[in-house]
């Protein structure tokens, strides 16, 4: 979520430290290889923890120095890698 911010705020897509989001968290949980109770439980427990609030398609990063060390910890999870720059649509093989 901070790299996803970083790049938004960039393209200042990031308005009073909310920005909006293309994508469900299921469409999250697909792009980062993960089941979606996984992706809702981790976001139920930032959200716990005071670190974000994610109303609808909006999310504000509410401790980013916080969110930053629980991502250090949480290393071992797969990369979301390229979620900006590729389509969250199924990948297809070609026949």
């Amino acid at each position: 979520m901070c790299k996803l911010e970083s790049r938004l705020e960039i393209v200042r897509l990031v308005q009073n430290g909310s920005f909006q989001l293309p994508f469900t968290q299921a469409n999250l949980a697909d792009a980062c290889s993960l089941y979606n109770v996984h992706i809702n439980r981790t976001l139920q427990d930032l959200r716990r923890r005071g670190l974000i609030k994610w109303e609808g398609r909006t999310v504000t990063l509410l401790d980013r120095e916080q969110l930053e060390g629980a991502r250090r910890i949480r290393s071992w999870l797969p990369p979301c890698g390229g979620l900006l720059t590729r389509t969250l649509a199924p990948c297809r093989q070609a026949p």
